[in-house]
């Protein structure tokens, strides 16, 4: 009945890719990348995050931004993806930011967790330095660490 209806079940929740790719973003994150990083459309990703709105796993900040608040099912999506796939995602995250946010201080704090969780993100050490330096002078140098 609840497929009749248009909603997921939990079953088809658990077994799409949206989720798992939604878990890896530290905070909010946008449709459009989850769009850009699945290779999906649009409205099949929608679907997937609205489901995981209604079981209580993420919710909707605003128009098309999403952040996961059930951090154990967080946890569960993101070891649902190996290890390396992970690290992948979180370059090709990585280079999203980089290309879509506008302030280069918050670019670099931004970008620093997903660095800082990558295997090898030699290529991107800047932005680590760049992120080190916005912490210690807003006075957070435990964060600059």
């Amino acid at each position: 009945m609840e497929q009749m209806l248009g909603f997921c079940s939990t079953l088809e929740l658990e077994n799409n890719p949206f989720l798992p790719i939604a878990a890896i973003f530290e905070n909010e994150f946008s449709i459009d990348w989850i769009v850009e990083l699945s290779g999906s459309k649009a409205s099949q990703a929608l679907r997937a995050l609205e489901g995981g709105c209604r079981q209580g796993w993420c919710e909707r900040k605003e128009s098309g931004i999403f952040q996961f608040v059930d951090s154990c099912r967080k946890q569960n999506f993101l070891e649902s993806i190996p290890a390396g796939a992970r690290n992948h995602l979180r370059k090709r995250i990585v280079d999203l930011m980089l290309r879509d946010l506008p302030d280069e201080a918050e670019k670099a704090v931004t970008v620093a967790p997903y660095l800082l969780a990558m295997e090898n993100p030699a290529d991107y050490a800047g932005w680590l330095v760049k992120a080190g330096d916005v912490h210690r002078r807003s006075f957070h140098p435990e964060l600059a660490l």
